[in-house]
Parts: C-alpha cells; structure tokens; sequence
C-alpha cells in the first residue's frame, strides 16, 4: 500500500483547542472519504504532535514532509509566535 500527504494551513485556534480541531478535520475526512480506510487523507489518522516551533507555510510544508510518517501522527506546527493560526500536515496509508 502506498502513502499520500495532506495538509491544512492557517488554521485559526489556541493551542488548548488544537484537540477539538484535529477532531473535526478528521471527522470532515472521514465524510469526505468514507470510513474503508487507505483513503490517503487525514481519515486515516487517529492521533497528533505538536511540534512547537514557529515557522511560515512553506517551512511548515517542508518540515511535515521530511518527518511525518505514514502510520504515525498527523504534525501541527504554529506558525506565528501567539500560537493562534497553525499548519497540520500528515503522511496517510492510501
């Protein structure tokens, strides 16, 4: 089986909600893709880090591809020092 990555940017939310968030991507996911699993996309992802270093988009995307992995978490990483707007990518089973 192979693997697919998705992302989500400027996500607007405090780190204490990043929980409710994740959820919610999933959830819409899992609607959008269906629950038969391999669907290459955030459905496929049960857990997540934060990685609490501020970067911009492009440094983000970089980052989460060079270390998400394909049955591990999905990564979050702010993207400005308030810890308020963050970018989520994941590395999915397909």
């Amino acid at each position: 089986m192979g693997a697919e990555y998705s992302d989500k940017t400027k996500i607007k939310s405090s780190k204490e909600l990043l929980k409710d968030v994740f959820q919610s991507i999933v959830e819409q996911a899992q609607y959008d893709h269906g629950h038969a699993g391999y669907s290459g996309s955030f459905a496929e992802k049960d857990s997540f880090a934060i990685h609490d270093v501020v970067m911009d988009e492009a440094n983000a995307y970089d980052y989460c591809q060079e270390h998400a992995t394909k049955w591990g978490d999905a990564i979050f990483i702010p993207l400005n020092e308030e810890r308020t707007e963050w970018y989520v990518g994941a590395l999915s089973s397909s």
